[in-house]
């Protein structure tokens, strides 16, 4: 069920969601996608600007260390009840939640950290969709597979293809959908505005538990 499309539906409107709060909320950095920050991070290096090279260091290190946070909890859970992915989707709200309680100078630099991490621990745990490998956290390679499969289609007339095309074009859809309904709720509830893609993980986990019928 974590490969569900409406399970991966969940969760690209929760990256949608977090790329546009970190960027208008904690100092215009993209918590999701790495490629940015370190770009950044290398112009501000060159430019010898600690400070703000820091800034979009944080993030980075932080994805990389929710990365190896998944691979532990992947290798060592073993709850009878609960799926290891399913226990990630509760550190990821326990993450996030982190973000109310932020207050004073290093309030961007850490929620750019939490929301870093929790963005680390769903694109590592979560990979796959009806079989086909996606990222829920960001679009360059779901664009790329997109073409590619809606290439082979038109070229090949295979219905794999185009179903891959449509689930790519679709998880990409939704994040756009996250990223824009961003917009009036960080306007709105400013910080508290976390409590969205919180709920949205937590309809992922629960979408997790309702099982298929199975055919004879």
């Amino acid at each position: 069920m974590s490969e569900s499309f409406r399970t991966a539906a969940a969760l690209a409107l929760v990256g949608g969601f977090l790329e546009t709060y970190t960027f208008l909320l904690h100092g215009h950095v993209f918590a999701n996608a790495q490629t940015g920050n370190i770009a950044l991070c290398g112009m501000a290096i060159a430019e010898a600007d600690w400070i703000r090279a820091l800034k979009y260091a944080t993030p980075v290190i932080s994805f990389a260390l929710g990365v190896c946070s998944v691979e532990w909890v992947r290798n060592h859970w073993s709850f009878a009840r609960m799926h290891w992915r399913q226990s990630v989707i509760l550190v990821e709200v326990a993450l996030l939640s982190g973000c109310f309680f932020l207050h004073g100078t290093a309030q961007d630099m850490l929620a750019n950290l939490l929301v870093s991490i929790a963005c680390a621990f769903q694109v590592q745990a979560f990979r796959k969709v009806r079989g086909t490998s996606y990222a829920s956290t960001m679009c360059t390679g779901n664009l790329r597979s997109a073409t590619v499969a809606w290439i082979a289609w038109k070229r090949t007339g295979q219905a794999e293809a185009r179903q891959q095309s449509f689930y790519y074009a679709g998880v990409i859809g939704v994040f756009l959908t996250g990223s824009a309904l961003a917009i009036p709720f960080v306007r709105l509830m400013r910080e508290t505005a976390i409590l969205l893609p919180i709920a949205f993980l937590t309809l992922a986990g629960l979408l997790m538990s309702i099982h298929p019928p199975r055919q004879a």
